[in-house]
């Protein structure tokens, strides 16, 4: 979907160069599929040209305005995603650290809650899904000081973003990887296997 929206709007621009509706329907593009930095270099290119042109009408100024809005948009997103690449670097440090994983895993969740159905089934959402699952497994049974309902709770979540992560995208062999190390933390080694 989202690479067919990109193509559409690269086709637009073909014609039209200065069609800002359309650069900032690729830029949308781009960042579900998971090339936020491309977005963002084409965002500030198109703005740094349209600041230039002194003959704009309205409609040119609410396109702006949108572009400017989907700027704004992709850097926080951006940014919050590499935080989390960050910190899911050092994984040693998390396994211990409750607190630490908690504050991340309510960052991730933030960022998953907000991604419309569509969205999720984007490289990007595929990303943030399996991103998720891997801190909900993060806390060690004996070294974060969990509590085993806790982690329970937490493994049964992971599974389900695993299962759905799997749904969206079968031929994507981390999210099955992910769904078997789920099952087998709960101890269902027979269908982590299959």
């Amino acid at each position: 979907e989202f690479q067919e929206a990109f193509e559409d709007a690269e086709l637009v621009l073909r014609q039209d160069r200065n069609n800002i509706k359309a650069h900032e329907i690729a830029a949308r593009s781009l960042l579900f599929l998971d090339r936020a930095a491309e977005a963002l270099q084409r965002c500030r290119k198109v703005q740094l040209a349209a600041a230039a042109d002194l003959q704009q009408s309205d409609e040119d100024a609410t396109d702006r305005h949108m572009l400017a809005r989907t700027f704004k948009m992709l850097e926080n997103h951006d940014e919050k995603v590499r935080q989390i690449d960050e910190l899911l670097k050092d994984t040693g440090c998390l396994q211990k650290d409750l607190p630490e994983v908690e504050a991340l895993l309510a960052r991730i969740r933030e960022l998953v809650e907000r991604l419309a159905d569509a969205q999720l089934r984007s490289p990007l959402g595929q990303r943030l899904r399996l991103a998720k699952v891997q801190v909900l497994l993060l806390p060690l049974p004996g070294r974060s000081g969990q509590e085993p309902a806790a982690r329970t709770s937490w493994t049964q979540e992971a599974l389900r973003e695993a299962k759905g992560a799997c749904e969206a995208r079968p031929e994507d062999d981390d999210a099955l990887a992910w769904q078997a190390r789920c099952l087998l933390r709960l101890g269902r080694r027979h269908e982590a296997r299959e």
